[in-house]
This record gives C-alpha cells, structure tokens and sequence, in this order.
C-alpha cells in the first residue's frame, strides 16, 4: 500500500534505451536528453543487463532495439510485460514486419519505430511516453484521492457496504497490527507534505497506509505488522519508538504520536484501533511534551470534572476584588485540581466548566474595570482556551488574567466605598442564608439606608434585593443538582421562608421552576 502523496506536473521521465550497437543507444541518448534535459538516461547494450537494471531502479520507460544477441527485444518486452506491466515500453525494429508489430501491441507498448530514427520519430517518442505518463498520472492521483475518501469514511462510520467491500481488497483478510494518529504540533506544512517520508519510515514494520484526517488535520496510519514484527510485540513497540524519533528529528521537532494496542486482526478492528489511537493521543493535554502515547497505557477519561467553578469563580473574584493575590492563586489552583491519579476529565470538560467562570468574571469586572478592557481581557483568553493544547498551558494563562484584573482593579479598590461594598458582598457571600434586609446591612456599614442603596446599585450594576436574590437562588441551585433535601427545607436554607415566594423567584431567575430544574440537573433526574 501506499501513502496518498504525489509529484503532481511533474514530466521528468527516466529512462532505459537497450541496443546492442553502442552509438545507436549513444546517439538515441544524446537527441532526447538535448531535448530534455532533465530526464534522466540509462544506457545499456544488452538485454540481460538492461533486466537487471529495471529490478533495482525505478524506470519509467524502455526504449529497446528487437534484434540483440542472446535475449532479444521482444523476450525483454515479454518479461516487463508480465513482472512489471506498469513500465512504459518502445519497440525499435530495423524491420517494418506485421508479426513484429502485432507482438509489440500484445505487449501494450507505446509505440513501435522503424529505423532510421528520425527527429521527427523521436518527438513523437518523447510526446508519447509524455502523454501516458499524465494520463497514468491522473489516473494514480484518481484512484488514490477515491481510496483516500473510502479511509476518511471509515474513520467517521460513513462506509456504505459496498465501499467497505472495496477498502476491504486493499487490506490483509487477517493480519496484527495497530493504528497510528500523528500529530504535527504547530508544524507550518500541511500534514500531506509528509504523508511520503512517514510511509517510507514505517515499511520495515510491515505494510501501511497513511492519509491526512480532513477533520483534525492529522494523519492517520494504519499498520499491518510483517512476521516478524508480529511475533515479536514488544520488539515492535520499541522499534516504532526509535523509527518515530528518528522521523520526528528529521521532519517535525514538535510531532507527537498516539498508538493504539496491538490487534489480533486489525482489518476486523479499524474502528476500535482508530478509537483508542485518538484516545491516547488525547492524553497528550496532561502530559509534559509528551513524544508517543501507548493505548496500553492510557485510560478512557473521567466523565466529570474535579471541581465546582462557580463556586470557586465567586470566592475568586472576592479575592481578587481585594487585592488578595495568594487567595486568589490558591483559588486558581483549585479550579484546576486534578484529582491524584487517573482518570482525569475530558480536556473538554475542563475548557467547558471555565467558560461560565470567564462569564462570571467578565460580569464581576464590569464595576471596576472599563467594559472594553474587561472585554478584551476575556475575548482574548477565550481564544487561548479554545486552542489550548495543554493543561498547564490553560492554567498558566488563567493565573495571568488573574493577576491582570487584580492590577487593572487597583483604582476600584483605593476607593473607599468601593472598598465597603466588597466586604458587603463578602459579608452577603458568607450570610446569605440569614435574614438580612437592605436597613440591616446599611445599618451595620453606617450608611442611610437610601444612600447605601444607591451607593450598591452604582458599585455593582444591581440593586441589593436582586443581588441578594441571585446568591441565593445560585446556592438553591447547586442544592438542588447535588442533594436529596426537600425543597422546602432548600429554600429555608438558602434564606427564603416562604415556599411560595421561593418558588416564584426561582422560576424568575431560572426559567424553571424548583421541581423541574432538579428533574433536569439533579438527584430526580437520575
């Protein structure tokens, strides 16, 4: 098999001109590379030589005399015929004979030349061989891009019966071997520009195909372990990791490799070995430049995250509203705990639950901070996020916005009031439950209770009684998802005492009410 990858345009043709009389192939030589200078010619006098030539090298066509001593012509034609029915063929003759000719088409040559050759005969030679050259060309590059399509299906579970009856004849009915995805990191080139090279530096271990995942831009490998390889597990896995390091050095610095478990019968399991390839690949987001990651070695990923963020993201942007930065570092660090050992959560998981934490912040900022700088701030480590390969890198770049807001919220917090109100949400953060009233607080900070509600609703864009409100249905919420308390004994701990009103706020707020948003997210919903 091969990798799908081509010299597309490309007419440097190499030839092999045979005939037993020295200047005829010298001067047959001279005229074609005059007129073509970059074709590459072979000279040769005899046939058996010529034979041995077409074994070792890679010809695209042969120009040969009929009449040689020993094997002549047309014996040499026979052979390529047979063995290596791909190669172009001319057929020279000193004789205009009907057999001759008729041989010559059974043997599919391009074209049959009566000496003396002519330049008008070599032009036609030359435009010939050129011509089906392009033509076998187009068809290769055809054939390949449909097989090419027939792969990317089966990655993607699209295989109409009849294509996968098709992808099966270009496979071992039964054969061990593992599936390969390599990663090429931020490589500028395109993934098809090593589809070759990757090929090449595989076949020792057996028979591959290699092509360019159109989603992922990857590409993805297939290999079918020759004898020996197979017999010998652990000789293949160490022989693929030096093979890989010796083409990662070479071709792609920052390539990375995931390797599925060795298959009985890959052909039976492609999908399943595609599968666990992408899977240990994945790995890659927890792991400190990683080179191979093995299937043997992986675990499928946990399907929750470790922390809660939205309770993190309030107490964070507490602290960072004071100007706390260790409490704001260990609250960073919390939002990112893993737990000791695997599994750990999806990567996607772990972007999903800091996309609410960066709204919640961006809300949070908007008091302090002009609303185009927060937006900024936010719009550009969402794009950092969404790209984001690996988990320190997510975690580095969150503690730097942190510690930007907590430099660019220096002014909020030299303000005095500024200064009150935050230990006034503190102090809400901490009492909600309790029956606090807008006279209470005010009373507590010696403030007109008038003056205190006008200084809240400038400080933090909402009136007191709403913000109260939202904490409290915020903590009725993650009441509701991660316990079995009845709901009237949830809305007396949240700080409601009268189910009635408890219910109505909550449904303002969530769009639902109490009962439906835990049949939706929490314990009822199990």
């Amino acid at each position: 098999m091969t990798a799908f990858s081509y010299r597309g345009g490309q007419d440097m043709l190499t030839l092999l001109i045979v005939d037993d009389e020295p200047r005829q192939v010298k001067a047959l030589s001279v005229i074609i590379a005059k007129k073509r200078p970059d074709y590459r010619i072979i000279e040769k006098t005899d046939a058996e030589e010529a034979w041995s030539v077409i074994e070792k090298e890679s010809i695209d066509a042969v120009l040969t005399d009929i009449r040689m001593p020993g094997t002549d012509g047309l014996a040499l034609l026979e052979r390529i015929h047979q063995y290596r029915p791909e190669m172009m063929t001319v057929l020279i003759s000193g004789y205009a004979q009907f057999d001759y000719a008729k041989q010559a088409i059974q043997h599919g040559v391009v074209e049959y030349v009566v000496k003396p050759i002519g330049m008008a005969d070599i032009d036609r030679i030359i435009n010939a061989l050129e011509e089906r050259a392009r033509k076998e060309r187009k068809r290769k590059e055809t054939l390949a891009l449909y097989q090419e399509h027939l792969w990317q299906s089966m990655i993607k579970g699209t295989l109409s019966d009849r294509q996968r009856t098709e992808l099966g004849q270009l496979m071992p009915a039964e054969c061990p071997g593992m599936a390969l995805i390599l990663d090429l990191g931020k490589e500028e080139k395109q993934a098809r520009d090593f589809l070759a090279s990757w090929k090449t530096v595989l076949d020792p271990v057996g028979q591959n195909v290699s092509f360019a995942d159109s989603v992922t831009g990857r590409i993805a490998t297939f290999v079918w372990l020759n004898r020996y390889y197979a017999a010998k597990p652990s000789e293949t896995v160490s022989r693929i990791s030096r093979l890989f390091e010796s083409w990662k050095s070479d071709q792609s610095e920052g390539a990375v490799l995931g390797a599925s478990t060795l298959r009985p019968n890959l052909t039976a399991e492609l999908v399943e070995s595609f599968g666990e390839a992408e899977l240990a690949l994945r790995h890659r987001f927890y792991l400190p430049e990683p080179a191979i990651l093995w299937g043997s070695d992986i675990r499928p990923f946990a399907d929750k995250p470790a922390a809660k963020p939205i309770e993190i993201a309030e107490q964070l942007m507490l602290a960072v509203k004071a100007g706390e930065r260790y409490k704001a570092a260990d609250l960073v660090n919390a939002l990112f705990q893993l737990p000791p050992s695997p599994p750990f959560p999806d990567p996607n998981l772990i972007k999903d639950q800091i996309v609410p934490v960066l709204w919640h912040m961006r809300d949070e900022m908007k008091a302090m901070i002009a609303e185009e700088e927060t937006a900024a701030l936010i719009d550009s480590y969402k794009v950092r996020l969404d790209s984001g390969e690996s988990f320190g890198e997510l975690r580095y770049h969150f503690k730097q916005l942190v510690e930007r807001i907590i430099e660019l919220s220096a002014a909020y917090r030299q303000d005095k009031n500024s200064l009150l109100i935050l230990k006034c949400q503190t102090y809400l953060q901490e009492r909600y439950m309790e029956d606090i009233s807008l006279e209470s607080v005010a009373a507590m900070f010696h403030f007109n209770a008038s003056y205190f509600s006008n200084l809240f609703k400038n400080k933090t864009g909402i009136n007191f009684s709403e913000y109260l409100i939202d904490l409290r249905v915020k903590h009725a919420e993650r009441m509701l998802a991660q316990s079995n308390e009845k709901i009237h004994q949830i809305a007396r701990k949240t700080g409601f005492h009268n189910i009635s009103y408890f219910n109505k706020m909550f449904k303002r707020k969530t769009g639902v009410s109490p009962n439906s948003f835990r049949k939706l997210n929490g314990q009822g919903g199990r």
